[in-house]
């Protein structure tokens, strides 16, 4: 099973990014979003690969030189790791 991504709280700025980059690479419903109680949370969860990928104002991955948010999100969503 794929590890889903992981947002602070759901309704949030990083929620709706996460749904929006979802639904635009066409995997809308097809993943669980997962939330947490805070940004620091996320990172951990994160860190510990307890989460695929994360979107946050304060995110310390940054995509690759060259690509997109959207194309560094997706593929640390199904990278493997």
């Amino acid at each position: 099973m794929k590890q889903p991504p992981g947002v602070s709280r759901f309704g949030s700025v990083a929620d709706d990014l996460t749904k929006i980059l979802l639904q635009k690479n066409g995997l809308e419903g097809a993943v669980n979003i997962r939330e947490f109680d805070g940004t620091a949370e996320v990172g951990i969860a994160f860190r510990q690969r307890q989460i695929a990928a994360r979107s946050s104002p304060t995110c310390a991955s940054m995509p690759r030189r060259g690509s997109s948010v959207r194309e560094g999100f997706i593929d640390q969503l199904y990278k493997k790791r």
